[in-house]
């Protein structure tokens, strides 16, 4: 990434992450073998 704002970019990006994560958003399953 290129943009001067690269660097508040990731970090809001981490943050919503770490939001994402700690309420239980998702969960990661195991890939079905014909997927």
């Amino acid at each position: 990434m290129r943009s001067s704002m690269r660097e508040k970019w990731i970090n809001a990006m981490n943050v919503e992450i770490e939001a994402l994560e700690a309420n239980d958003v998702w969960t990661i399953e195991q890939r079905t073998p014909n997927a």
